[in-house]
């Protein structure tokens, strides 16, 4: 059974590797100038949908960036607020309205370091675990184990890469009646 008991632990850390590894973000878009949809439709002021013939593609954009977070699950979600960048792109090309807007998350290298490391500090988390509750007189360095590894595992960053990729769109002005 005292075999099994290390190889248990080994398993267990790297679980709890796997789901304290991945990054977190709440993208959002509070501050837009103009009108965006996820769709090819754009609606106008009285939320109605406008018709594809009602306003002009005046070209695609795609533009990438990157958050850092803590790769835990207690901790805050950083707020990431694309309404600049999303502002800037209509201007740019003279729009005032964006369509087919769409997000993609992507992992980084740094989350497959950061896991290696993360792991490795689940099972010293555990060996000074067993250290400091063990009935061995000598519990040299179960204490500075646990502690060192739990702040590894709070506190290794992890990165979330982000594409963004939409149109630009001009909606003609009705005539005046």
């Amino acid at each position: 059974m005292k075999s099994l008991l290390p190889i248990l632990a080994v398993f267990v850390s790297l679980i709890f590797t796997g789901c304290y590894t991945g990054s977190q973000f709440t993208i959002e878009a509070k501050h837009l100038d103009q009108p965006v949809s996820l769709t090819t439709s754009i609606h106008n002021a009285d939320a109605q949908i406008v018709d594809s013939s009602a306003y002009d593609n005046l070209g695609r954009f795609s533009m990438s960036f990157t958050g850092w977070s803590l790769g835990w699950p207690l901790s805050p979600n950083p707020r990431i607020d694309i309404s600049r960048e999303l502002n800037a792109m209509a201007k740019t090309k003279n729009g005032n309205g964006i369509t087919g807007l769409s997000l993609q998350a992507a992992n980084s290298p740094v989350n497959g370091l950061s896991m290696v490391f993360k792991g490795f500090a689940w099972i010293c988390l555990v060996v000074g675990a067993a250290i400091l509750v063990s009935n061995d007189q000598d519990k040299a360095g179960g204490a500075e184990l646990v502690a060192g590894s739990a702040a590894a595992i709070l506190f290794l960053p992890t990165v979330g890469n982000f594409t963004l990729d939409g149109t630009v769109v001009r909606v003609k002005e009705k005539p005046p009646p």
